[in-house]
């Protein structure tokens, strides 16, 4: 949608595309907004919270009351290289639509004010367009013949990002025996691994050819770094095992968990995302984590964006914001209290205790971060497949000086009803982030929780 196109378009937006991001009425430049009164008049039910969507609903009203009267019928310029935003105030049902959706529900108007748009329209190159994130609306749209799409303009472009993060290398003779003795590869002195590209920090999988010293498998990691003209002072693989990553008294039981933990413990890497499905030991790698390193910082936060599973909501409950809180947030204290059962170190339980004593184990809640400054906090963020981007942007936005952001989730198990692979928060943070110097990713395919929950993820 982002993308100019010669042809002129009018867009009429539907409410949850203000709720999901007031700025979307920026994001069609040259093309035209149409934008139905009773959107604004829905919007108002949205405009007391804390979450997102009353944010974007207020933003927008405050917009809103700020367009010149020509805005409403007639339609005035967004601004410079924009099209006009036009508030639809007085409009009969058309009786095309009238007769399929005589209920006229809010859903019904904005769909018949496309309708009429395209019907009146009085350039035949015009193309009319509704917007929404609501699946059913637009099939509603369709059968009266109205073009559909959905917000695209935060979508990534590529699904296959989400599964990059590591690499199979096979070497050579001679770049295997200089990984044997050396522990890795220098680009700035050693010869370099022809055709092949990565991402900084980017994990691998080093397949080594036979020789008299070594064969087998390495697991390894990319490092570049720059100064600040630019010029690269490192370019390098280096290779590691298994037990350099142990956290906490918890050894990762294959690849994938040794470089999500090597990642996690890596103070140059400040924030971490992980994608996957579930029972990989995500969210279990990242709490042993943080209380491997819960010396370097002065809280571990931990949140997650909970829709609950069928969509029933648990209903009222009592006491405060904590006590409501923590019914939420069980992920936190079950995988705590496996640490604490399977923990080679030594005094991990009384470790364990005292963090929860003193209060540097803390639950968060998403809606209350703006405004927020976070200084050297180790934060995981849980379920982030269910939050949009502008909320991801919100929560990362409040990293101070030392802290560490880590953002666990499964793109294949999105419960929001309007977002999906291409459009959540975690895909899009992966899609900007990849490549950065302060970034790494890790794809989990293999379940480790057990032999049951496993068959479940790949037979259910």
């Amino acid at each position: 949608m982002s993308v100019r196109t010669k042809k002129q378009k009018t867009f009429v937006l539907d409410t949850n595309v203000i709720l999901r991001d007031f700025k979307s009425i920026f994001s069609f430049k040259e093309h035209d907004i149409v934008i139905h009164i009773a959107v604004i008049k829905e919007l108002e039910n949205f405009k007391k919270g804390n979450e997102m969507k009353n944010v974007n609903a207020r933003e927008f009203a405050r917009f809103a009351s700020k367009l010149p009267a020509k805005a409403f019928d007639k339609g005035a310029i967004l601004g410079k290289g924009l099209g006009k935003i036009r508030i639809v105030v007085r409009q009969e049902f058309h009786k095309d639509v009238e007769i399929l959706f005589p209920e006229k529900t809010v859903d019904d108007i904005i769909i018949n004010a496309a309708y009429v748009e395209n019907k009146e329209k009085k350039n035949a190159k015009r193309e009319i367009v509704l917007v929404s994130q609501d699946m059913y609306m637009c099939t509603k749209a369709k059968s009266l013949g109205i073009k559909t799409e959905g917000y695209k303009t935060d979508s990534i472009s590529d699904e296959s990002i989400l599964t990059k993060g590591v690499q199979t290398i096979k070497l050579n003779a001679e770049l295997s025996t200089i990984l044997f003795s050396k522990g890795k590869l220098d680009f700035l002195t050693d010869p370099l691994i022809k055709g092949k590209t990565f991402f900084k920090n980017e994990f691998l999988i080093l397949k080594l050819s036979n020789n008299k010293e070594e064969s087998g498998t390495r697991l390894a990691v990319y490092k570049k770094e720059e100064d600040k003209e630019g010029k690269v002072i490192k370019n390098e693989i280096i290779a590691f095992n298994k037990k350099e990553v142990t956290s906490f008294g918890i050894e990762p039981k294959n690849s994938e968990q040794a470089f999500a933990l090597y990642a996690l413990l890596d103070p140059s890497v400040k924030i971490v995302s992980m994608n996957g499905k579930a029972g990989s030991g995500k969210t279990f790698l990242s709490i042993a984590a943080a209380l491997e390193k819960h010396e370097a910082y002065d809280h571990i936060f931990y949140t997650r964006h909970v829709i609950p599973v069928g969509g029933k909501e648990i209903g009222f409950l009592p006491g405060d914001i904590s006590d409501k809180v923590n019914v939420y947030m069980e992920a936190l204290y079950d995988n705590l209290g496996v640490i604490k059962t399977v923990s080679k170190k030594q005094n991990a339980i009384s470790v364990i205790d005292k963090l929860q004593k003193d209060e540097k184990i803390k639950i968060q809640v998403v809606n209350f971060m703006r405004g927020r400054t976070l200084p050297n906090r180790f934060f995981i963020i849980d379920e982030a497949q269910n939050l949009t981007p502008q909320v991801i942007k919100t929560i990362i936005s409040r990293a101070g000086e030392g802290a560490k952001f880590i953002l666990i989730g499964d793109t294949d198990q999105i419960d929001d009803p309007y977002l999906d692979k291409k459009s959540n928060g975690l895909s899009h943070l992966i899609d900007r982030f990849m490549g950065q110097g302060i970034y790494a990713h890790i794809n989990f395919i293999k379940g480790e929780r057990s032999e049951l929950a496993t068959l479940a993820g790949n037979l259910l």
